[in-house]
């Protein structure tokens, strides 16, 4: 992979971070539209960068990341969906995408990441307010950039 797309793929997710952050602390929701922006934004980089190297193997193992991620993310959907919205389902496309294209290690990483943090979120919300639910968005994003410079 070539250095410029790891710092396409952070400019990417910080551009995500800067629409979907403020929305989903303000509304407790995600843009659909940005998250596929998003997405469209992510899969022209791994494309032009699969098509640059001549190697879809980067491609293939982001692909096989993602699903696996997804498919976690909607199970979680379908089993509480007022603990984890679709829109944060959407969200993590993009964000595994991008991360499974630089290493697959990183999807842990980025999962224990934004599990911990969210948890002591909804931790200190629980005892200042009582209020059970957080936006974890932010927590996403925020995870997937902080993983994605340091993998860099």
């Amino acid at each position: 992979m070539e250095p410029i797309t790891s710092v396409l793929l952070i400019l990417c997710v910080i551009a995500l971070a800067v629409t979907q952050i403020p929305t989903d602390i303000r509304y407790k929701q995600l843009s659909r539209r940005s998250t596929l922006t998003g997405l469209f934004a992510v899969c022209g980089v791994m494309v032009a960068d699969s098509f640059v190297s001549q190697s879809l193997g980067n491609l293939t193992i982001a692909i096989l990341g993602c699903s696996v991620v997804l498919a976690i993310y909607v199970s979680l959907n379908r089993l509480a969906p007022h603990a984890l919205g679709f829109g944060d389902v959407l969200l993590v496309v993009p964000l595994s995408l991008a991360l499974s294209y630089t290493s697959m290690s990183s999807l842990a990483y980025w999962q224990m990441l934004a599990a911990i943090s969210g948890s002591i979120h909804a931790t200190i919300v629980r005892l200042r307010c009582g209020d059970r639910t957080i936006p974890f968005g932010p927590h996403l994003l925020l995870a997937a950039i902080a993983v994605l410079i340091v993998s860099v």
